[in-house]
């Protein structure tokens, strides 16, 4: 749009707005134009309407939108696979549903498949697709869908692949574990490949009808790591005349929108912020520092490679099962002892319980009193125990982070203080364990008294 309204040049695959201001005059001339595309800054000083104008509609011509009506009409038939519907259009390429053709009498005849097909003109888009395809028949992994032919129809390239559907992202803590390790698998070994994907989203995940597992797809903007200059898989987006890199924004690292180098760490970054987006935002307490140091917007901060970032999403509940292993059976043993003080004996023929600070009949009042003051330091300990394990919890958080640090970091003087701090928070950790195992041992001891106390007519209840 030109005249008094800003120039905006959108395609279906990403947002490009061209030129900050452009006024019109009453002479045609335009005042006050300035555009930017990559480094390059145009303005009213170099180009006057005529040539804006014809530079304009190239730009608008090559990020047209594809053309409303499929390209392959129901029934065509490519090689031996014929289309039976248009599934939907892409920024670059159509997808269709196709069937093995029963006439050439093969025995997968009537099997679905998905074909999808370049439509963008262009030696890069050309260049893309064919590597894509390329990938994907390199590919033997259940991350990424089954390949099954590739060909040209019309001087078009298509590729065939296994026909998937689009579902919700996971939302239960296993559930989103189960997801995400499926997809690290798949990431992981693209990366071995020397390849990283740098468009991983929500729209690039479809499922296996059969077994519900994930399957990632588009490799058009995967990266080869192993060439100092990819020239193929290097590409801009503008937004507002500004070059913002490659991929999609909310799950595009930071330095795939400054143009810095792509890594492995970069794939690590989207697949936190889907970790994210699959918790709405608001991931729990287990997920928070996994996904935390995935996201980070440094990429040395973040994890070293695809394998830790699985190992971490495996150990997440690693405090909750040192709690199971350790803290709890040791607290359990000590309830389990003492577990005849939660329970209520009559005093006389009514069921009423008798509470700590009633009367109890048929007794001198300094048994009396020293039952209640037995009953009072189970109280206590108790209070103390649970005090211990929850300075535990935060000490083996304290030391957590620490570790973590620790992993992340360069800087000798810093690995040999963080060091220094794990020791001593290991040491209050242990000492805190002691402490809490001495309190329930200490409950055992009173509940000995107390039962010595007992007699056959009362007894008080001990509080909870």
């Amino acid at each position: 749009q030109t005249g008094k309204n800003r120039i905006h040049c959108t395609s279906a695959g990403s947002l490009a707005q061209c030129g900050r201001s452009a006024e019109t005059s009453d002479a045609g001339q335009v005042q006050g134009a300035r555009c930017r595309i990559g480094k390059h800054i145009v303005t009213d000083a170099d180009v006057d309407s005529t040539s804006l104008d014809s530079s304009a509609e190239r730009f608008l011509a090559s990020h047209a939108d594809p053309r409303k009506a499929p390209v392959l009409a129901d029934g065509t038939l490519v090689d031996d696979w014929r289309v039976t519907a248009f599934l939907g259009r892409g920024g670059s390429g159509e997808v269709y549903r196709v069937v093995k053709d029963p006439g050439n009498g093969a025995c997968d005849s009537g099997k679905s498949a998905a074909l999808k097909l370049l439509i963008r003109e262009g030696d890069t888009a050309r260049s893309r697709f064919l590597r894509e395809t390329t990938l994907f028949a390199q590919m033997d992994n259940p991350a990424f869908p089954r390949f099954f032919a590739k060909g040209e129809i019309g001087g078009r390239p298509y590729l065939i692949m296994e026909l998937l559907e689009p579902r919700t992202l996971p939302s239960s803590d296993a559930h989103v574990a189960s997801f995400l390790l499926k997809l690290c698998d798949g990431v992981d070994a693209l990366h071995h490949m020397g390849y990283v994907h740098r468009d991983i989203k929500p729209q690039n995940i479809l499922w296996r009808t059969t077994t519900s597992a994930p399957v990632l797809i588009d490799l058009g903007l995967a990266k080869d790591t192993t060439r100092e200059h990819d020239a193929v898989g290097t590409s801009l987006t503008l937004v507002d005349g500004h070059a913002v890199g490659v991929g999609t924004p909310g799950y595009a690292a930071p330095e795939q929108l400054v143009g810095d180098a792509i890594s492995p760490a970069t794939d690590i970054h989207a697949l936190g912020m889907l970790a994210r987006e699959c918790f709405g935002g608001r991931p729990p307490r287990a997920w928070e520092r996994v996904i935390r140091r995935a996201v980070s917007s440094v990429p040395a901060y973040r994890y070293p490679d695809i394998a830790a970032f699985a190992r971490a999403i495996r150990h997440r509940h690693w405090l909750r099962n040192w709690l199971f292993c350790v803290a709890f059976p040791v607290a359990a043993c000590g309830i389990a002892s003492a577990s005849f003080l939660f329970q209520t004996r009559p005093v006389t023929s009514s069921s009423s319980p008798i509470s700590a600070n009633s009367s109890i009949p048929r007794q001198t009042s300094d048994i009396a009193e020293h039952r209640r003051r037995l009953v009072r330091e189970i109280n206590d300990k108790l209070q103390t125990s649970r005090r211990y394990a929850l300075m535990g919890s935060q000490k083996m958080d304290d030391i957590a982070d620490s570790t973590e640090h620790l992993s992340i970091t360069t800087n000798k003087d810093e690995k040999t203080a963080l060091l220094a701090r794990i020791g001593r928070l290991q040491s209050e950790l242990n000492e805190c364990t002691r402490l809490q195992i001495a309190a329930t041992n200490g409950i055992d001891v009173l509940r000995n008294k107390l039962k010595a106390m007992s007699d056959s007519e009362s007894m008080p209840q001990v509080p909870r």
